[in-house]
């Protein structure tokens, strides 16, 4: 009965993996490829409430030790740093920026198969306008399955960055791990995001 049970919850973890990635490359179809203009003139101030942007994002980063090696499936602290490139549209889907960024993620618990919740982002993001903001996100909810993940983060913008300073930001996406199952191990990681930031 228990095997049963087990069967038929990696069975549903493994459909919403598919359909929440399934979302978000339509959006990103939907989005990516914008031409964003860089502003020559004022920055967009933060409004409360107000949907300043939403991008799709794109990451890819590398473990600072392999994960789970041999298929151990063991939990363990580790970091993942990487690059991305983010396209984002106004709240009416309009082109309006793009930017390229560099990012860490500490994670508790490091495994191919587990819920992974509880990791922190920071991401610096530098503007196709020469303005920089630095995000800083916590994981609320993260499972992953067989190196493959469905995220949703919220975080905000610090105070001191020249482009959505003090706003909010919350993402949605996937990440997929590569190595899962082998003997060296999950090493690298690629990403695709929804992220809106809301003043």
């Amino acid at each position: 009965m228990s095997q049963n049970m087990d069967v038929q919850d990696l069975s549903h973890r493994s459909r919403r993996t598919t359909a929440v990635l399934a979302c978000v490359a339509l959006s990103g179809v939907a989005l990516a490829g914008l031409a964003a203009p860089a502003y020559a003139g004022t920055v967009p101030s933060v409004r409360s409430g107000t949907t300043l942007a939403i991008c799709t994002v794109v990451n890819t980063g590398t473990y600072q030790k392999a994960v789970d090696p041999g298929g151990s499936d063991a939990p363990e602290a580790d970091t993942v740093t990487g690059t991305g490139v983010l396209n984002c549209v106004d709240a009416s889907g309009k082109p309006l920026i793009a930017g390229t960024s560099t990012y860490a993620v500490n994670l508790t618990g490091a495994e191919c198969t587990g819920d992974v919740t509880g990791q922190t982002i920071t991401e610096k993001i530098t503007w196709s306008d020469g303005t920089r903001s630095t995000v800083t996100l916590a994981k609320n909810n993260a499972v992953e399955l067989g190196g493959v993940a469905t995220v949703t983060d919220s975080g905000s913008i610090s105070a001191a960055s020249t482009r959505f300073a003090g706003s909010t930001v919350t993402s949605l996406g996937t990440a997929d791990g590569k190595g899962c199952g082998s003997a060296q191990g999950e090493t690298s990681q690629s990403d695709v995001y929804l992220q809106t930031f809301v003043g």
